[in-house]
């Protein structure tokens, strides 16, 4: 019965859509093969649903040939699966209102627009794991609001060390450094270190429990001029500089680097050797 009422709702939306343009032909050929999916879809919210969805997944193929929207309803099945499984209440129609507008976004982490169904279900789960229940069912923005959770998340995992990382803090701000348009700090709080690694995308908040027992210092490096922009992240260990870079691990400059060095001389701190920092977290 779900097969045969999915080829209706199938024919009709097809019908309604008139099946020209290129990526409807991709489209349609992913629905015939994930047609389990929608038989779902149509058994479990009804036929005017269904048919709305497939049209509108398909004017969305139309829109975006190569937007990588062919494998659409199996993530938006898991999504609402994950939905059921978890007791969400949602409204079939505009939870499928929802995930096509998803199709509108830019895709997200270098994969397809698709993808964005994707991280709605991860944010949901997030939620629930992270906040104990689910507040926003539709975020504006789930890759966003995934990243939060995800901070909020390691905030928590973390919260025993943050009584240690401000004692550290304090131990080393004697060696706090400023000079030709740059100061150099250490970091005061768990929240700044993970700041500092969404920031400049490097692995730093990996190292706060090793900040936290002594094991390695974490420094920031600013500009003067804006002294709470992320510029240069800096561990010092056994009193001499083992990495330094800007945002992605990308080398420091000439002038970053002369700064750096002023800072090693004035503290009693040791330069690497070479021209080029280790990547951070090598």
């Amino acid at each position: 019965m779900g097969h045969s009422h999915c080829r209706e709702a199938l024919s009709a939306a097809l019908r309604l859509t008139g099946f020209y343009g290129e990526g409807r032909d991709e489209a349609t050929a992913e629905c015939f093969r994930d047609r389990l999916y929608v038989s779902q879809f149509a058994e479990s919210m009804g036929r005017d649903v269904t048919r709305d969805l497939l049209r509108g997944y398909l004017d969305k193929s139309a829109e975006h040939p190569r937007g990588g929207t062919a494998d659409f309803l199996p993530r938006l099945a898991c999504a609402l699966r994950s939905m059921e499984w978890r007791g969400i209440a949602f409204e079939p129609r505009r939870a499928c209102e929802y995930a096509l507008s998803l199709l509108d976004m830019p895709a997200q982490r270098r994969r397809t627009r698709s993808y964005n169904v994707q991280l709605w279900a991860d944010a949901l789960d997030m939620q629930q794991r992270v906040r104990g229940s689910v507040e926003d069912r539709y975020p504006v923005d789930p890759a966003a609001l995934l990243a939060d959770l995800e901070r909020e998340r390691e905030m928590r995992r973390h919260e025993a060390s943050d009584a240690a990382v401000a004692r550290r803090a304090e131990e080393l701000d004697g060696n706090g450094f400023e000079s030709d348009g740059y100061l150099i700090r250490p970091a005061a709080t768990v929240r700044e270190i993970l700041d500092e690694a969404n920031a400049q995308h490097n692995c730093v908040a990996g190292f706060i429990d090793k900040y936290a027992s002594g094991q390695t210092d974490l420094w920031l490096m600013r500009k003067t001029s804006d002294p709470d922009a992320p510029l240069v992240t800096v561990e010092v260990r056994g009193g001499a500089i083992r990495q330094a870079f800007q945002s992605h691990n990308r080398q420091v400059t000439a002038a970053q680097r002369r700064f750096l060095s002023d800072w090693c001389e004035a503290v009693g701190y040791r330069m690497p050797t070479g021209g080029r920092m280790r990547a951070l977290g090598a």
